[in-house]
């Protein structure tokens, strides 16, 4: 099916296959939406997208691979904008493999992929422009606006109000684009196991990074993802490629969050549990955990199992050598106390697998469990105090019902304060 438009280079949508006709231009920029059994959100996402990222050198594209073909029946009955790309896959495929096969149909110089539940602000495109020019290969995303969908089961605290319809977005936010170095941030990812703000990886996930950079990538693993969480496993083997990095907080993307994501999981104390209650391992069958990482599922050791194997799959076996498997199996322990004991196990097999001393190991762990339990209880309570007496930081716009407003409050928000991309971009 050719879906044509005069204001626009034509691309060839596939559906059920890869196209072999070579697209007459390459578009600037990808977005790459990997989705499944989403389906209000996915069309959220695809038209707020369309409606409000005129530029004919963007290119969406979107993986399907839900059980029914009503995404498929939207697109086709709606959608005349030939700027998308959509394909469905009717065989199911594991989480990643769905990631792996959504940024193999795209054709973008550089690419971004976001959520089936996320969004895109516009001026974008000239981030990618301003990469382009400097020669940029990565440009990470930091502290981007949040939307809480509708409908999720998240209940308020006595410090934070949780409201369905709501966004949120970071204020004061400091948009200037700062370079930074991904392989010491790697290793300090390794040796201190902060996953939050305080480290800049190279972010593929609501990041923009250079294609030539992933097909070095495939070029080495034979896929660009693999592991179990996408985010992490692409920021991890980046790091070997990507030389020129630079990191913003201007908000070029828009995380959601609705019932059925990771994050809301998370936020609920769903997100934990044994390996086969996780959603990264269904379909990959004889997947091999790693043995440095205690084997139960949670953010932290799913993060982690992915940030080792892209290490393992890029020869980077010296950075595998550095994880610091007394303090993460400390921070397990201690986040996750009916787990302690497949921790300590976990933190055994690891240390002897790295031919470490098992006693030395030992003293490690409770130094580590005595030392950073509790600075992290007192970060925690530090910042709920903090956000009682004077608030996030942030500004809240309620009743928002889909992408689509989400997206048109954020670029209104932004006009009213003045604020553009161009004032950062040098």
């Amino acid at each position: 099916m050719v879906r044509d438009n005069k204001n626009s280079f034509q691309f060839i949508p596939v559906l059920g296959s890869r196209s072999s006709v070579k697209d007459k231009l390459v578009p600037l920029l990808s977005v790459v939406i990997p989705t499944r059994n989403r389906i209000k959100y996915a069309i959220s996402a695809i038209e707020s997208i369309l409606t409000f990222t005129t530029d004919i050198r963007l290119e969406l594209v979107v993986q399907d691979n839900s059980d029914s073909r009503e995404l498929q029946q939207y697109v086709d009955e709606n959608i005349r904008d030939n700027r998308l790309r959509y394909n469905y896959t009717s065989t199911t495929l594991a989480y990643i493999q769905n990631f792996d096969k959504a940024i193999a149909l795209s054709k973008g110089e550089y690419i971004c992929i976001i959520g089936d539940d996320d969004g895109i602000n516009p001026e974008i495109m000239s981030a990618v422009c301003w990469a382009k020019e400097k020669g940029v290969d990565v440009i990470s995303v930091m502290g981007n606006p949040f939307y809480l969908w509708p409908g999720t089961d998240i209940k308020s605290t006595i410090f934070t109000k949780i409201e369905g319809g709501l966004l949120r977005i970071p204020e004061p936010f400091d948009g200037s684009f700062r370079p930074f170095d991904v392989i010491l941030n790697v290793k300090k990812y390794l040796q201190t196991n902060v996953s939050g703000s305080e480290i800049q990886f190279a972010r593929l996930y609501h990041g923009i990074v250079r294609r030539s950079c992933l097909e070095q990538i495939f070029v080495r693993t034979g896929s660009y993802m693999k592991g179990l969480c996408p985010d992490i496993y692409a920021s991890m083997v980046l790091s070997e490629v990507a030389k020129n990095a630079f990191v913003t907080s201007y908000p070029l993307t828009i995380s959601g969050a609705c019932n059925a994501s990771a994050t809301v999981e998370s936020m609920t104390g769903k997100h934990e549990g044994a390996l086969d209650r996780a959603i990264h391992l269904r379909g990959l069958n004889g997947y091999t955990w790693d043995v440095l990482v205690p084997r139960f599922y949670s953010p932290e050791t799913i993060w982690a199992d992915s940030a080792l194997a892209a290490l393992r799959h890029i020869g980077r076996a010296d950075l595998v050598a550095s994880f610091n498997v007394a303090r993460f199996s400390a921070l397990c322990f201690a986040r996750y106390r009916r787990h302690g004991i497949t921790a300590i196990r976990g933190m055994y097999k690891g240390s002897n697998s790295l031919h470490k001393n098992n006693i030395q190991t030992t003293a490690l762990f409770l130094y580590y469990l005595l030392l950073d339990t509790p600075i992290f209880l007192a970060r925690r309570i530090y910042n709920r105090l903090r956000i009682f007496c004077i608030g996030e930081g942030v500004v809240r716009i309620r009743g928002l019902c889909d992408m689509i407003e989400v997206t048109r409050t954020l670029i209104d928000y932004l006009k009213k304060k003045g604020k553009s991309i161009d004032q950062f971009l040098s």
